[in-house]
C-alpha cells in the first residue's frame, strides 16, 4: 500500500510504513486512560460499542486512503475511539473465576490467533482484487481506483457484525451498572484463607431464591456483604461437598461488625503489585512490538540486503501456519499449564525463551541465504523460529493480562487496565517508527556487523534481557492478596 503512495524508494518502505503504524498506538496512548475510567463510571458495555463502531469506521476510511496523511488520519481516527483491549480484560476479569481465568484470558490470544489465521490470507488474496480476478471485478472503477478498500471493507463489516451483537446481547458486567437480577460480591473478608472470584448460578429463578457461588478450594465458614438489588444481605461460604456459597435473597442479617470489615480491605489501586506488573507489560509491548516491526520488513527485504525475498503470498501462508499454532497453545497448552505452574511462572519462562529467535532471524538470512537449494531448510527453520515466539506470547501476554487483573480492586479495575493499555500504547507508537528508521539505516548504511541487518535484532535481544530482570522482580504474590473483592456475575431479568 505504502509503495503505491509513490513517496519513497522501496529501501524506504519500512520508514513510512512504520509511522502509519504508530499512529494507531499514539492515539490509543492519549486515550486509552480515558476510556478505562470512562468504563469504570457508565460501564463497560458503551465503551466496547463505541470502540467496535470506531474501528468499522476507521477501516472504512483506511481502505480508500491514497496518501499517507490519510492513511495516518484513518489509523488515528482507529486509536482514539478504540478503548477495547484494556476494557476487554476488565469484562473477563469480572466474569471469570480463578479457576477459569486462564482459560478466560485465552480467549483473548484465540480471538488473536484467529485473526491471525485468516487476516493475512484474506488481505493478500482480496487487495487489488481488479487485477487479481478480473473475470470478477474488471470494469469495477472503485475498486480499481481503490485497490486496497475490499479487504478492509470486508473487515469493517466483521467489526459491525461485532457491535450489532454487543448492543443486542451483551450484558453489563461492571458491578456498579449491572441490571436487576444481577448481585455484585463486592467485598469479602477472609478468615485463614483467601476468598476467590466466582459466578453466582440460579438454583431457582425468581426473587428470594437460593442462588450458590462455586468457589475453588474449600474455605473455613466466613459472614461477608453482598449487595442486592435495592438492599444489602448477608452471605455466608459454607465448608461443604459441594463447596458453595449459598445466598437468601430476603436474608438482611447484617451485623455492624460485617461493615467495619469493610474499612480493613485494601484501598490503594496502585500497590507495587500493580506498577511493577504495569511496568513488565509496557517493556514486553515494546519489544515485540519492535520485532513485529523488524519482522514483517526483513521477510520481503531482498536476500542481498539481508532478508528472506519472500512475497505477500508467501508471508500470508507463513503467518496462518503459525496462527493455527497458536491457537491450539492458547485453547489447550496454556490452561493445562496453568494447572501446575503460577501465572509469574510462565511469565519468567516466556521472557527468556524469546532470546532464541531473536537471535536466530538474522541467522536465517545471513548464514543460511534462502537460495532455490535450500529454501525448504529455511522455511522450516522460519516455522521453528516463529513457533518459539508464539509460544513466548502464549506464555507472557496471557500471564501478565492475569497479573494486572488480578493487582487491581473491582473499583479501579478499568482504570488499572486503562493504564496499562496507555503505557503499552505508548511504547507502541514509538515502536514501529523506530523499527522502521532502525532497519533503513541498517541496510543503508553499508556498515558491517553488527550495525548491518543484525542490529535491529541486536537491539530487540539486549531490551530481552531488560525484560527477563524485571520480572524476577515481580512480587511472587499474583495479587489476590490485593484484591479482596469478589464480584459475581450472574444473568436475570432484563
Amino acid at each position: 500500500m505504502v509503495r503505491d503512495f509513490g513517496i519513497s524508494s522501496e529501501k524506504d518502505v519500512g520508514f513510512y510504513v512504520g509511522f502509519i503504524a504508530s499512529s494507531f498506538s499514539l492515539a490509543q496512548f492519549m486515550t486509552s486512560l480515558l476510556w478505562g475510567w470512562v468504563s469504570d463510571r457508565v460501564g463497560r458495555r458503551p465503551v466496547l460499542l463505541i470502540g467496535l463502531l470506531g474501528n468499522s469506521i476507521s477501516l472504512l476510511m483506511f481502505g480508500q486512503a491514497h496518501s499517507l496523511q490519510m492513511a495516518i488520519l484513518s489509523r488515528m481516527f482507529c486509536g482514539f475511539l478504540n478503548g477495547n483491549i484494556g476494557i476487554a480484560k476488565c469484562v473477563i476479569g469480572e466474569i471469570t473465576t480463578p479457576k477459569t481465568q486462564a482459560f478466560g484470558f485465552s480467549l483473548i490470544g484465540i480471538m488473536w490467533s484467529l485473526g491471525t489465521i485468516i487476516g493475512p490470507v484474506l488481505g493478500g488474496c482480496l487487495a487489488n482484487p481488479v487485477t487479481q480476478f478480473p473475470e470478477w471485478f474488471d470494469g469495477n472503477e472503485f475498486l480499481a481506483h481503490n485497490p486496497y478498500f475490499l479487504p478492509c471493507g470486508i473487515s469493517a463489516c466483521v467489526s459491525f457484525i461485532g457491535f450489532l451483537v454487543g448492543f443486542f446481547y451483551m450484558e453489563e458486567t461492571n458491578p456498579k451498572f449491572r441490571q436487576e437480577g444481577y448481585i455484585a460480591v463486592n467485598s469479602c473478608q477472609s478468615e485463614g484463607q483467601e476468598t476467590g472470584c466466582g459466578l453466582l448460578r440460579d438454583e431457582e429463578s425468581g426473587l428470594g431464591k437460593k442462588k450458590t457461588i462455586r468457589s475453588n478450594e474449600p474455605r473455613d465458614s466466613v459472614q461477608t456483604v453482598v449487595e442486592g438489588e435495592g438492599s444489602s444481605s448477608a452471605l455466608e461460604i459454607e465448608d461443604s461437598s459441594q463447596d458453595c456459597i449459598h445466598r437468601d435473597s430476603f436474608d438482611s442479617d447484617i451485623n455492624q461488625s460485617n461493615l467495619d470489615n469493610l474499612d480493613n480491605l485494601p484501598q490503594n489501586a496502585f500497590g507495587k503489585a500493580a506498577v511493577m506488573n504495569i511496568i513488565a507489560y509496557a517493556l514486553l509491548a515494546f519489544q515485540n512490538i519492535l520485532l513485529d516491526e523488524a519482522f514483517s520488513l526483513w521477510i520481503v527485504t531482498s536476500p542481498e540486503d539481508g532478508g528472506l525475498g519472500y512475497d505477500s503470498a508467501q508471508v500470508g501462508v507463513v503467518l496462518s501456519i503459525i496462527g493455527a499454532l497458536a491457537l491450539y497453545m492458547q485453547l489447550y497448552l496454556y490452561p493445562q499449564l496453568t494447572r501446575r505452574y503460577t501465572p509469574i511462572t510462565l511469565f519468567r519462562l516466556g521472557a527468556i525463551l524469546y532470546m532464541i529467535p531473536y537471535l536466530t532471524y538474522p541467522i536465517l538470512s545471513g548464514t543460511i541465504n534462502p537460495s532455490l537449494e535450500n529454501k525448504t531448510i529455511v522455511w522450516l527453520l522460519l516455522l521453528l523460529n516463529l513457533s518459539i515466539r508464539q509460544f513466548c506470547n502464549v506464555l507472557t501476554y496471557t500471564s501478565v493480562f492475569i497479573l494486572i487483573n488480578n493487582s487491581a480492586t473491582a473499583e479501579n479495575l478499568g482504570l488499572i487496565n486503562g493504564i496499562a493499555q496507555t503505557s503499552a500504547s505508548f511504547v507502541r507508537s514509538i515502536g514501529p517508527a523506530l523499527g522502521g528508521i532502525m532497519w533503513a539505516w541498517s541496510i543503508t548504511n553499508g556498515l558491517g556487523f553488527p550495525f548491518n541487518y543484525w542490529f535491529v535484532f541486536m537491539v530487540i535481544f539486549v531490551w530481552s534481557i531488560g525484560l527477563v530482570v524485571t520480572t524476577m522482580f515481580l512480587p511472587e504474590d499474583e495479587g489476590c492478596g490485593e484484591r479482596r473483592e469478589v464480584d459475581a456475575f450472574v444473568g436475570g431479568s432484563h
